[in-house]
C-alpha cells in the first residue's frame, strides 16, 4: 500500500515537472546562489561551490545583454599583516547580541556584495560617527 501510495505521488507531481536539462562536463551554465549557503567573510573571498545542486538553480550559459561584466573590483591593503577593504559608505544598523553590525556598501564592489560587518571590525571610526550624524533617529551604541 504504501508503495502504491508513493507512486501515485510521484505520478501526481511529475505532471508539473519538466525533465531536467543534460549537462557535459566543462559545460558553463548560470547558477542561482538564492538557496545555496554561501557565507560571505569580511575578507571577501570568492566562493567556491563544489556541492552538487539542482537543476532547476541553474539554466545554459549564454550571451546575456543585461548582464554588464566590470573591471575587477580593487584589491585590499594590507594593514598589520591582514587585508582592510575600502568602505564607500555605511548603510545601515541592526543590533546583534552586545554589539552592533552596519550594513557595509564596500568601495569598488556591486549591491551584491554588501554585508554586515560588526562595528569592532570597521577601522575608520569617523565612517560610525559620520553615519549617526546623517541618521540622528537611529540610536547610538549608547541606546541615546
Amino acid at each position: 500500500m504504501l508503495l502504491r501510495g508513493q507512486a501515485r505521488m510521484k505520478v501526481a507531481a511529475d505532471r508539473h515537472r519538466r525533465p531536467a536539462p543534460t549537462y557535459s562536463p566543462g559545460q558553463k551554465v548560470w547558477l542561482s546562489t538564492k538557496d545555496l549557503p554561501l557565507h560571505v567573510h569580511t575578507r571577501k573571498l570568492a566562493p567556491r561551490c563544489t556541492r552538487p545542486f539542482t537543476s532547476a538553480k541553474s539554466s545554459r550559459f549564454g550571451r546575456v545583454t543585461w548582464c554588464r561584466f566590470s573591471k575587477p573590483p580593487p584589491p585590499p591593503k594590507m594593514v598589520e599583516g591582514g587585508p582592510v577593504y575600502a568602505v564607500k559608505k555605511l548603510l545601515a544598523v541592526r543590533k546583534r547580541g552586545r554589539g552592533r553590525q552596519f550594513l557595509v556598501d564596500w568601495d569598488g564592489y556591486g549591491p551584491e556584495e554588501r554585508s554586515w560587518i560588526p562595528a569592532s571590525f570597521i577601522v575608520g571610526k569617523k565612517l560610525i560617527e559620520e553615519f549617526y550624524r546623517q541618521h540622528p533617529d537611529t540610536p547610538g551604541p549608547s541606546g541615546v
